[in-house]
């Protein structure tokens, strides 16, 4: 007999109904299972049932036994109530990701190499080699969190070698800081069989700080103040994927919320929810069978959100037209709205906005699109273990000494040190955020509407108290906080203003800056 938890048990990996669970059991994995089923099994439902694990690839033999059989397999194997061993296993994983706040947990699964584990911590992607495991059980994860965890349109088709997303939802297999979990599987294509499962872990956030506190400096908070006071108009949060655009919106919220003693109604709406705020009012977005049911109900539920006498109304992520213009409508008709966008920078999200058809008469108006903010995540270095750059300038190249030199104070930069026990030995601790904080005002968006975008750049670094992002990046540089290397991987160069000066590539600067070491 196949030993292990049943993958149709209440809760298991294979999701049947209770009528069918009476008659058939299954033991085993999907590479080798035996469904075990009683002479008083509905055939069309066992033909059903066979059909449905034939089509996710799961191979079996089957076994015919007395109806009291199938009962005594599921009370002989089941562990820990509903949950099987396996979402035991599953549920731990998330435990120690969340333990050690991990933004991503990752699987990788590969019959050359078996099961890879890692945690992205404070950005940086780390094995955890203690946690590896074989092809086999790391499968048996994927089934688990895919097949009975998730929920989801697609997760009832979900076989091996197709794509998959969905959310973990469910309580019961979250640690308890965590709201929920969004899931991505992949198959790979490294000469064998693979597939790759990236989990987000999006936390409950009990204390969200403050603008300060998680990386503004003073000249933006007090722009960020300025546009909270505003009675209308839309901010847009930009930056890549996992640059904190969410959680400075929460911040932002749960700022203003508390200015006003929490009389303002603010509605936000997420396709799926990350960050619960308190004192905000979450509107449900109802899960369509297909993408385009998906964006149909997202823009039904923002169109009735704008209809809710918001004072305040999140976005969530602006991808298309539709769900643009209802924001800048809802900005255009007294509300103030906060939604976020993928773009490097702030003008580049006024660009990005124009691609997706934004009316000018809308997009142009700095009474209507009233401020961006353009930002990344920076791992801080830790302050137990950083080491000067003057005293161990062995360890960086010297074309990067001399682009430090040229636009920092050296004597005030540190590098990642080795490492210690404060930081887990990765030399960093936390992150923080870069940014740029944009006032929108007529005379830039004249430049813009007249496609003038160098001259728009200029008016920018022109403009008293505006901080670009490599500015804002050396700043934090020279303060100690940040590697002079982590900096420039999330906003480029540190000399980028010198190698574009007056819109001009400077070869020779760009030969100098590259060196040959």
């Amino acid at each position: 007999m196949i030993n292990g938890v049943p993958l149709t048990a209440e809760g298991g990996e294979i999701n049947i109904d209770a009528e069918l669970r009476k008659s058939v059991c299954m033991l085993g994995s999907a590479d080798n299972a035996q469904l075990y089923y009683s002479k008083s099994a509905s055939p069309a439902l066992l033909m059903a049932f066979e059909s449905r694990i034939r089509q996710r690839g799961i191979k079996y033999t089957k076994k015919l036994v007395e109806p009291e059989e199938v009962n005594k397999l599921y009370k002989r194997h089941t562990t820990d109530g509903k949950k099987t061993q396996t979402q035991l296993s599953v549920k731990e994983l998330f435990e120690l990701a969340s333990k050690a706040e991990a933004s991503d947990l990752h699987i990788y699964i590969t019959e050359n190499v078996g099961t890879i584990i890692k945690f992205r911590m404070d950005g940086k992607l780390i094995e955890q080699k203690a946690l590896s495991r074989t092809y086999e059980d790391g499968m048996s994860l994927i089934n688990s969190i895919s097949m009975s965890m998730s929920t989801g349109a697609n997760k009832e088709i979900y076989q091996e070698n197709s794509f998959f997303n969905a959310r973990i939802n469910d309580a019961e297999f979250l640690p308890d800081d965590v709201n929920s979990l969004r899931i991505n599987i992949s198959p790979t294509d490294d000469g064998s069989r693979g597939v790759l499962c990236v989990n987000r872990l999006q936390y409950r956030t009990a204390n969200f700080g403050t603008l300060e506190s998680i990386g503004f400096n003073q000249n933006q908070i007090h722009s960020l103040k300025y546009l909270q006071s505003l009675p209308n108009g839309i901010v847009i949060f930009s930056g890549p994927t996992g640059s904190g655009k969410t959680t400075s919106i929460a911040v932002n919220i749960d700022g203003i919320l508390k200015d006003c003693d929490y009389t303002k109604n603010c509605l936000t709406i997420e396709d799926p929810p990350e960050i619960i705020v308190p004192g905000v009012i979450p509107i449900k977005v109802n899960i369509g069978s297909t993408q385009e049911e998906r964006e149909q109900s997202l823009q039904l539920a923002l169109s009735n959100m704008m209809r809710q006498d918001p004072d305040i109304a999140m976005v969530g992520e602006i991808r298309d037209r539709s769900t643009a213009e209802i924001a800048f409508e809802g900005a255009m008709t007294g509300h103030v709205v906060l939604a976020t966008l993928h773009a490097n920078n702030s003008l580049a999200a006024i660009y990005r906005l124009r691609e997706l058809n934004v009316p000018t008469y809308l997009l142009h108006d700095h009474k209507i699109l009233t401020g961006i903010v353009a930002q990344r995540l920076v791992p801080k270095l830790c302050p137990h273990c950083k080491q000067s750059l003057i005293d161990h300038s062995d360890k960086i190249k010297s074309s990067e000494l001399k682009r430090y030199q040229k636009v920092t104070n050296f004597s005030q930069i540190f590098i990642r040190g080795d490492g210690c026990d404060h930081c887990n030995h990765t030399g960093h601790k936390g992150r923080t955020v870069v940014a740029e904080v944009l006032i929108t005002d007529s005379k830039l968006m004249q430049l813009i509407a007249s496609n003038k975008v160098q001259e728009a750049h200029e008016y920018l670094r022109g403009s008293k108290g505006f901080i670009s992002l490599v500015d804002a990046a050396i700043e934090k540089v020279e303060a100690g906080l940040l590697d002079p290397r982590d900096a420039e991987y999330e906003v480029g160069p540190l000399t980028m203003e010198i190698i574009e000066r007056d819109g001009h590539i400077d070869y020779m600067e760009i030969k100098e800056m590259v060196g040959d070491d």
